[in-house]
Parts: C-alpha cells; sequence; structure tokens
C-alpha cells in the first residue's frame, strides 16, 4: 500500500486572494469561519489574517412547507378556516 501524505492546504478554500505578504496571486483564501470573524491564510507563505464578519442586520424567519394547507390538500386562502 502506498503512503499516505497529508497537504493542509487542502482546507484553504476559495475565494482566493492576493497575498498581502508574499504577493502570490490567488493564495490568499477562506481558512475558517466561525463566530463574529473570519481567517484567511496564503497557501504558500501561511500568512494568515482574520477578519471581522459583519453585523447581522436581518431576521430570517423559516416556514413549514406544510403550512397554509388544508387538510383537504389544498392551499388555503387568508379567509380559510380549516
Amino acid at each position: 500500500m502506498g503512503e499516505f501524505v497529508f497537504d493542509p492546504r487542502v482546507f484553504i478554500l476559495p475565494p482566493f486572494k492576493q497575498c498581502p505578504r508574499c504577493g502570490c496571486e490567488e493564495c490568499f483564501g477562506v481558512l475558517m469561519i466561525g463566530g463574529t470573524q473570519y481567517t484567511r491564510r496564503c497557501r504558500e507563505c501561511w500568512y494568515d489574517e482574520q477578519f471581522s464578519l459583519p453585523e447581522i442586520s436581518e431576521t430570517v424567519v423559516y416556514l413549514d412547507q406544510m403550512a397554509g394547507i388544508s387538510s383537504n390538500g389544498s392551499m388555503c386562502s387568508a379567509r380559510c378556516r380549516c
């Protein structure tokens, strides 16, 4: 069986930008995202930098896919009393 070689660069994901330290084009990608910040790392020189994520300004409401469907399977109107 062949030897397994692990390359940690597989965790550095797009979108890629130019590295501010070594200048490598398309090497400075996203390493991790969490909490209120994300980290970019260069695939060549391993320079990393943390950036703040923007504040959340919207509320998302998830609706059940079956909401508004009556017992006979037809869609209810706003005036429906199911």
